[in-house]
C-alpha cells in the first residue's frame, strides 16, 4: 500500500499531565513529580503553547529554542525500552504485507506505519520555604523512551539479497527514530534548564502552576521539532527508510515511520 509522506492532523491533546494533589506537609518540604507524556514520533499539530507567567521574563524564552541534545547523556537518567511485533515472510511482497497487517501503530485514519517512538519527560521538584517565599529545590528530570519496531522472524532461511534489503531498511528506521529520541533528551534537559531558572514565589502553588506552565511551553517546542524533523526527513523516506527498495525513487512509498 502506497501513501503520501503527509502532515497528520490530529485533535487530540500533545502533552497530557498528571498530578498529584500535594497536601499541606507537600507545600512545605514536599516532593511530587508531574508526568508529561508525549508522542514524539507522531505527526501532529502542537496546540497554542501555555503563556509563562508574567514572573518569568522574556529573558527565559531563548533558553526554550529546540536544539540537538548534546553528545553525552550520562547526567541525564534515559530509560530505553524497545517494543517489537512479529513478522514472517520469504520474499519483499510478504514482509512488505505483514507489517501492514500487523503493525500496532496506525494514524487517526487508520494507515498503518511499521514503527513509532514514544518519548516521555519525568520532572521532580522538591519546594522549599525561603522567608516568606517558596522557591524550587532539588529539581530533576528524566526521559523515558519506547521505540515500537517489527521484527523478523525466520530470516535464516531467505536468499542473503532480501536479508541485506531488510538490514538496510532497518539499519535506516532505527537511525530515523534515534532522531525522534534525541528530540525528547533535548526536551528533558530543556525542562531543566527552564525549571532551574524559576524565582520565588509567594506560595508553593503559584511556583508549582509556574513550573507545569513553563514545563508545558518546552514540551510544546520539541513536539513542533518533532514534526518538523519528520517533515524534512519524510518520516524517515529520506533517510533510506524504504522498503521493498523498487519505491525507493518513487514519490509514493510504503509506511514507515509514524
Amino acid at each position: 500500500m502506497l501513501r503520501r509522506f503527509a502532515l497528520l492532523f490530529l485533535s487530540t491533546l500533545i502533552a497530557v499531565s498528571f498530578v498529584r494533589v500535594p497536601s499541606f506537609s507537600d507545600w512545605l518540604s514536599g516532593s511530587w513529580f508531574t508526568l508529561f507524556r508525549t508522542s514524539s514520533a507522531l505527526a501532529t499539530i502542537s496546540p497554542p503553547p501555555a503563556v509563562l507567567p508574567s514572573s518569568l521574563t522574556d529573558s527565559l524564552l531563548p533558553s526554550l529554542s529546540p536544539s540537538p541534545a548534546p553528545s553525552s547523556e550520562s547526567h541525564l537518567p534515559v530509560d530505553i525500552r524497545y517494543h517489537f511485533y512479529p513478522i514472517a515472510g520469504t520474499t519483499a511482497a510478504e514482509l512488505r504485507s505483514q507489517m501492514l497487517r500487523r503493525s500496532p501503530v496506525s494514524d487517526a485514519e487508520g494507515r498503518s506505519f511499521d514503527a513509532l517512538t514514544n518519548w516521555n519527560v519525568q520532572w521532580n521538584i522538591r519546594f522549599a520555604r525561603n522567608g516568606k517565599n517558596c522557591v524550587a529545590r532539588s529539581i530533576s528530570t528524566q526521559v523515558d523512551v519506547v521505540f515500537t519496531l517489527p521484527r523478523w522472524k525466520g530470516s535464516h532461511y531467505v536468499s542473503s539479497g532480501l536479508r541485506t534489503e531488510w538490514n538496510h531498511y532497518m539499519t535506516a528506521l532505527q537511525l530515523h527514530e534515534e532522531g525522534h529520541k534525541k528530540n525528547g533528551v533535548a526536551a528533558a534537559q530543556s525542562v531543566l534548564q527552564v525549571l532551574r531558572q524559576l524565582p520565588e514565589y509567594p506560595n508553593c502553588r503559584e511556583l508549582e502552576k509556574a513550573a507545569k506552565e513553563a514545563a508545558d511551553q518546552v514540551i510544546a517546542v520539541y513536539n513542533r521539532q518533532d514534526i518538523a524533523y519528520d517533515r524534512a526527513t519524510g518520516h524517515g523516506r529520506t533517510q533510506g527508510a524504504v522498503f521493498p527498495l523498487i519505491h525507493a525513487d518513487a514519490q509514493t512509498a510504503p509506511n514507515a515511520s509514524l
